[in-house]
């Protein structure tokens, strides 16, 4: 059984600008692919909680920011 995917309701576009990062630095912050973190980012696939996990990190913010209706 897989690891169950969240939804996200957080513009993950506007937090990684805001920090000033490009797809790539947070990817790579992430340890995921800038093409993996760019169908997060638009919204194409849900990551994992472990993904959402090391965006937060990448991001520099408490994933219960990433994940608001926890």
């Amino acid at each position: 059984m897989g690891e169950p995917v969240w939804e996200f309701e957080v513009d993950l576009k506007a937090l990684r600008k805001q920090r000033g990062m490009t797809q790539e630095q947070v990817a790579l912050a992430a340890g995921i692919t800038q093409s993996h973190y760019s169908l997060i980012e638009r919204g194409l696939i849900s990551p994992t909680m472990r993904t959402v996990q090391k965006l937060a990190d990448a991001l520099e913010v408490d994933f219960r920011e990433l994940l608001p209706g926890l």
